[in-house]
């Protein structure tokens, strides 16, 4: 069976789709920043969090007429100096970067990261593993939530003990966000997995799927994106798509269920950080 399961009289274009991924991106960044809007960029600055990427970046750069690619950058840059922080990633609003703009972010110390986007084009019906899962929503399991999203970060990032919590608690904070469906596999008591799906117009954006390293390979990644999809074919999106890294290990899992690349996009991350 294919998506979407609701009637439909159009199909989203690729560029429509990457926008989709890029709206996402900053649905969640307000659920703990500041907002702002200047000439040619939206900000979204957190100072409480200021070594946390995805709270200190800038979306929606365009090049107006009366201004050059260096001074767009510029001005972002002067912004985040004037409040004390660092900027950490620059996202446009067009689904291409202009020679211009790109130039710039690379003479600032910005450089390039390519994500693919996946787009569910079949839908496999798959069974949850004969494993005695429970999959909760994470909003039900605030406190254990909160450890596991701890045990998470240090996993992942070697990072200093006050950004491991930031990074914890903006994984936490994203349970504020009414369009953000996230669960969490529990086995044995313990919270040991997390996948989201967030509504994004008529797409389903599935977001940060993640098993804690000892219970790999059991399962649980599986057992979440079949429920993450469930939820998908209740909501009868248009469309479901994911953001990923070009050389992710799970991209096999995804396949398996039915998604392809779509496309890919670029953005700008500070380098060294």
């Amino acid at each position: 069976m294919e998506l979407p399961v609701a009637p439909q009289s159009y199909q989203p274009t690729t560029d429509a789709l990457v926008r989709v991924i890029k709206h996402h991106d900053q649905i969640l960044a307000r659920t703990a920043c500041e907002e702002m809007q200047l000439d040619a960029a939206t900000v979204y600055t957190n100072a409480d969090r200021p070594n946390v990427h995805q709270c200190n970046f800038a979306a929606d750069l365009t090049i107006p007429e009366d201004l050059s690619g260096d001074q767009v950058i510029d001005q972002v840059l002067e912004h985040f100096q004037s409040v004390g922080l660092r900027c950490f990633l620059l996202s446009t609003a067009d689904v291409t970067w202009s020679e211009d703009l790109a130039g710039a972010a690379d003479q600032r110390g910005f450089v390039r990261n390519e994500a693919a986007i996946d787009q569910l084009h079949r839908d496999t019906q798959a069974h949850t593993p004969m494993v005695t899962f429970q999959i909760l929503p994470a909003r039900a399991v605030y406190v254990p939530f909160r450890t596991f999203a701890m045990a998470a970060v240090v996993e992942s990032y070697a990072v200093d003990e006050r950004t491991a919590s930031d990074l914890a608690g903006r994984k936490v904070d994203l349970l504020d966000e009414p369009r953000l469906e996230m669960f969490v596999a529990r086995l044995d008591g313990q919270i040991v997995g997390s996948a989201s799906v967030n509504t994004v117009g008529q797409a389903g954006v599935i977001d940060h799927v993640y098993t804690l390293e000892a219970y790999r390979h059991r399962g649980v990644a599986r057992a979440l994106m079949t429920h993450a999809l469930d939820h998908c074919r209740r909501a009868m999106f248009e469309s479901v798509i994911l953001k990923r890294t070009i050389d992710f290990p799970a991209r096999s899992l995804y396949e398996s269920l039915g998604f392809e690349q779509l496309t890919t996009f670029a953005s700008y991350h500070l380098a060294g950080v």
